[in-house]
């Protein structure tokens, strides 16, 4: 839709501090229309519909009725018509407009493509033609695509340009002919309720009349058929009709309700129009009461039916640019909520890759001290299986010189060994607690990426490893050296088992504990590095994954930035609208 499509200055429309006529205001309402976009078209046709009747003073009057009440019947006697199709069963499909003209004829209009027909000749071949496409057992649920049927005759009483509409009755098998008769009523002004004596009134008459006032500001009641009553029966039958508008549909109790026989009606005007069973049917009171009232009141009448209808078009203007008004809004309703939300998530992230980033240190730190822990145990160990090895080994020696040379060779081989499973175990450990932390971290993120993004990119949500630390080789991880034989004393009191053990101890004691020491200390230094290195690694994975994710939302929030700042357009078609709609306030004002 473009700008200038709908561009109106309310100022264009006339301001007066006299009321203006209704006719102004629909002039008024028709310049107004000149600014409206297309979508609002059917109803500036409307109102242009509405000046059209204004100006002819054409006042639609629908002749409503249930099926077999004598609606056609009726109209054709009233009329002096006699071509309208009538029968007891269900008879019209297709509303049938009469209007004044000083030649008798009908036409018949399609909504599939075909040419009208146009009957010009007599009022029987009108009526055939009527009966071809308007009764119901000729054209079914109108198979033949009628759209609208309009007779022309003579009648002195359509002259003034009152155009009377016969219905399809309701309340028949046929559901959709009640449907055409409530569409049709919008566009009537007035109506006659036609009732009869068999039976005087139904809960269908009834519920369709709750109906009907929704439509048509005003109704008139006839009571048909009262040929068949006597006058007992017709007293009581109008007592029933009566109470049953005031107590069900809230008539007031001065309703008028007209008697008529529109059989005897059709009857008196084959011989004459003066003819006093003319008067005695009743329809010379409709004609005097309902159709000189409305003559009388015409302008009235239609300034009140065609004002409701007014007001309508204008609710249905204001109804589409409202919905207008909302489409243009929800992009950026849509992307201010969608920026507050995505700006919320990105200040949550922060905190979220600082909250892992703590965890991970805190972990570190836990595992770290394990690590310290763990060797610290397993020197203390190690230093209590050397004492157990020089024990063992001089219980089974009597050479001294031969115990400490196979000691100086075994206790540096022990060592070794016992710290390559401590480290063997400490690796193990450690890089079970690994990969479970790499895990819990890997599933709090991914719920967090999919509590944010439903549909989150694979890379954000694909698993996170972790190496661990490296399993330790066997070849020379630690580097042990010999310890050197001292030259043992020739004091021959040394020979004695307990003098010997204290010696060999006191001759290990120092050089186990710097070897010890000196493992644990590489071992700890070792195992400490790779567990950082480890950390450093999943700590950066974790980073880069957090930092993708924030990429990938600052790149969401900026769309929504960009469709908030190119709204230059739009934001004024908005403003337009609104201004439209302050027209049709202004219009509403001139009606009161």
């Amino acid at each position: 839709m473009k700008t200038d499509d709908i561009s109106l200055d309310v100022s264009t429309l006339p301001h007066s501090e006299e009321p203006l006529s209704f006719d102004e205001i629909v002039v008024n309402a028709l310049h107004f229309c000149k600014s409206l976009p297309p979508s609002c078209s059917v109803y500036g046709k409307q109102i242009a519909e509405l000046q059209y009747r204004l100006a002819g003073g054409r006042l639609h009057l629908a002749v409503l009725g249930q099926f077999n009440r004598g609606k056609s019947t009726f109209i054709n006697a009233l009329l002096n018509l006699n071509v309208l199709p009538t029968s007891i069963l269900p008879v019209t499909s297709i509303p049938t407009c009469i209007e004044y003209d000083t030649e008798p004829g009908c036409t018949i209009s399609f909504f599939n493509g075909n040419p009208d027909l146009v009957v010009r000749k007599s009022s029987d071949t009108i009526s055939s033609a009527l009966k071809k496409y308007v009764a119901e057992e000729n054209n079914p649920k109108n198979q033949l695509c009628v759209q609208s049927v309009k007779v022309k005759c003579n009648s002195p009483l359509l002259a003034n340009g009152t155009v009377l509409i016969d219905t399809p009755g309701f309340g028949s098998t046929h559901v959709h002919n009640t449907s055409v008769t409530l569409d049709l009523l919008s566009g009537c002004d007035a109506a006659i309720f036609l009732l009869s004596a068999d039976p005087p009134f139904t809960q269908t008459e009834v519920e369709f009349l709750k109906q009907v006032s929704a439509y048509v500001p005003k109704l008139f009641f006839v009571l048909n058929k009262i040929d068949i009553l006597t006058d007992t029966q017709l007293t009581e039958v109008d007592h029933f009709i009566r109470s049953t508008l005031v107590t069900k549909l809230n008539y007031s109790c001065d309703t008028k309700l007209f008697h008529t026989s529109a059989m005897k009606g059709q009857t008196a005007q084959k011989c004459s129009i003066e003819d006093p069973h003319w008067k005695a049917s009743g329809l010379e009171k409709i004609n005097r009461e309902v159709l000189d009232f409305l003559v009388r009141e015409k302008y009235f009448a239609l300034s009140q039916a065609l004002g409701d209808k007014f007001r309508d078009s204008l609710c249905g203007i204001e109804h589409l640019l409202n919905e207008q008004i909302d489409r243009l809004k929800a992009p950026f309703e849509q992307a201010i909520s969608q920026q507050k939300k995505l700006s919320s998530q990105i200040e949550k992230l922060r905190d979220a890759i600082k909250e892992n980033t703590e965890k991970l240190t805190t972990r570190r730190q836990e595992l770290s001290d394990y690590v310290e822990k763990e060797i610290a145990q397993g020197t203390i160990r190690v230093r209590h299986n050397s004492d157990q090895l020089i024990t063992d080994t001089l219980g089974s020696a009597h050479n001294l010189k031969d115990t400490v040379s196979q000691l100086s060779m075994v206790i540096p081989s022990n060592l070794r060994s016992s710290f390559d499973k401590l480290q063997y175990t400490i690796t193990d450990s450690v890089n079970s607690a690994l990969r479970e932390i790499a895990a819990t971290q890997q599933r709090e993120f991914k719920n967090r990426v999919l509590e944010i993004l439903p549909s989150a990119p694979p890379e954000l949500t694909e698993m996170i490893k972790t190496d661990g630390i490296p399993v330790p080789s066997n070849q020379d991880f630690f580097t042990v050296r010999p310890f050197p034989l001292q030259k043992l004393p020739r004091l021959k009191v040394l020979l004695s088992a307990n003098k010997r053990a204290i010696f060999t101890r006191q001759l290990f004691e120092n050089p186990i504990q710097e070897q010890s020491q000196l493992l644990s200390d590489r071992l700890a230094e070792d195992s400490i590095t790779l567990l950082n290195t480890a950390f450093d690694k999943l700590n950066n994975e974790f980073e880069k994954r957090y930092r993708a994710l924030k990429s990938h939302l600052e790149k969401l929030l900026q769309k929504e930035c960009d469709i908030i700042s190119d709204s230059a357009e739009q934001n004024a078609q908005l403003q337009n609208l609104v201004s439209l709609i302050d027209g049709l306030q202004s219009l509403r004002g001139m009606l009161r």
